[in-house]
């Protein structure tokens, strides 16, 4: 069941890499552990989260995806739908029988046709529009509802706090397949290693109509005109007073 897992999770973080959901990274934590992702997911614009970047982190169980995975922010975030550990709580995420807050609906839980993408979207959701019917934190729900002023405020000071650790969303991963654990026939590839062409510039630039009207161009462009006229004045001079001895 474990290799099937790993399967699925090697193909779903190449299809996340092909087609990245917009201020949302994720990858495997590690080039030998396909189970325990990383993600950065940057605040929803027009919330009091926007602007920020926050980092949290997957786990998969060895039956994924029969099975969904769990999730846990790992920095602090004050939202009705996080627990004060970090710990998500959303339907997706939960088990057909499994339904903590009593108010879910089972088509709304995990199915194994869900994907990592999904989930991660739907989190992006949540955090936009929190469910402060079942909430996880009962404090931030109230907040939520009763005082929705300082909820935004403490939500802006922490989407801040976020950028201490992390100034933006880093560039799309390598899209390169790593190699599984145990197989020795494929070099290793560190699965978040960005890739070197999302870093290097262009080899060849082409200069922009701006630059060229830039104060150092032009002084290089009349020194360059002044050699060349001295050059032709000093070679006519010569010429002219030069005398071609008799034969």
């Amino acid at each position: 069941m474990a290799g099937f897992a790993l399967k699925r999770l090697m193909a779903e973080y190449k299809q996340l890499n092909a087609n990245p959901p917009e201020g949302i990274i994720a990858g495997p934590s590690s080039e030998d552990n396909f189970f325990e992702w990383n993600c950065l997911i940057s605040g929803p614009p027009d919330t009091c989260y926007e602007n920020g970047v926050f980092p949290a982190r997957l786990s998969f169980p060895e039956d994924y995806p029969l099975s969904p995975p769990k999730m846990r922010f790992t920095c602090d975030l004050f939202h009705p739908n996080i627990y004060a550990d970090g710990k998500v709580c959303i339907s997706i995420l939960h088990t057909p029988g499994d339904d903590p807050t009593g108010y879910e609906s089972s088509s709304e839980r995990w199915s194994p046709v869900l994907s990592v993408e999904k989930v991660l979207i739907s989190v992006v959701s949540m955090l936009a529009e929190p469910n402060d019917a079942s909430p996880a934190n009962v404090d931030a729900a109230k907040m939520w509802r009763e005082n929705r002023a300082e909820f935004e405020r403490l939500g802006r000071d922490l989407a801040v706090r976020t950028l201490a650790h992390a100034n933006s969303i880093p560039p799309k991963a390598s899209t390169s397949k790593p190699r599984p654990s145990g197989d020795n026939s494929a070099p290793k590839t560190n699965p978040q290693e960005v890739s070197e062409a999302t870093l290097q510039p262009n080899s060849n630039p082409k200069p922009s109509p701006d630059s060229l009207k830039s104060p150092s161009n032009f002084v290089f462009v009349l020194g360059s005109l002044i050699v060349v006229f001295f050059g032709v004045f000093l070679f006519f001079k010569f010429f002219k007073t030069y005398k071609v001895p008799a034969i």
